[in-house]
Formats: structure tokens, sequence, C-alpha cells
């Protein structure tokens, strides 16, 4: 079927209820130019992602990382 598996390279294991600082700290000083960085969008209730984004996204930004899809980042579109 011709399927490309795509997995993170950058855990920030926000599942295991880390704060905000834990994960901002853990992509901030890990990431690396090509990572797909791995959050979940619901890990039950009080879950400190929303927030850490709100952070990480503009200073990954500000540091010149550039969201892409995965199409894009193997170069398909």
């Amino acid at each position: 079927m011709d399927y490309t598996l795509i997995l993170w390279s950058l855990d920030t294991k926000d599942w295991e209820k880390k704060s905000v600082e834990q994960i901002v700290q853990t992509v901030l000083n890990s990431v690396r130019p090509g990572d797909i960085i791995l959050m979940h969008d619901y890990i039950g209730t009080n879950s400190k992602t929303p927030e850490a984004l709100e952070i990480l996204l503009p200073e990954l930004l500000a540091r010149g990382y550039e969201p892409v899809t995965v199409s894009r980042l193997l170069g398909i579109q």
C-alpha cells in the first residue's frame, strides 16, 4: 500500500502530568531542526500541554523554527 511510517523524535512525556515548565524545558533544551514533537491534545483533566504550547510556539518561531505538515517535512508537498 506504499505507506510511510512516521514517528516522533522528541517526546515531551506530557502524559506523565508534567508541569508547564517541565514540558517547555524538555522541548527547548532538546529540539533540533526536523524534529517531530510528540504532545497529547487530551490526557485527562488539568492537562498542562495547552499552556505549554502558548509558550513554546512563539519561542520556537522566534528561534527560527517553522511548524510544517508531515508531508512538507518529508518533501512530498
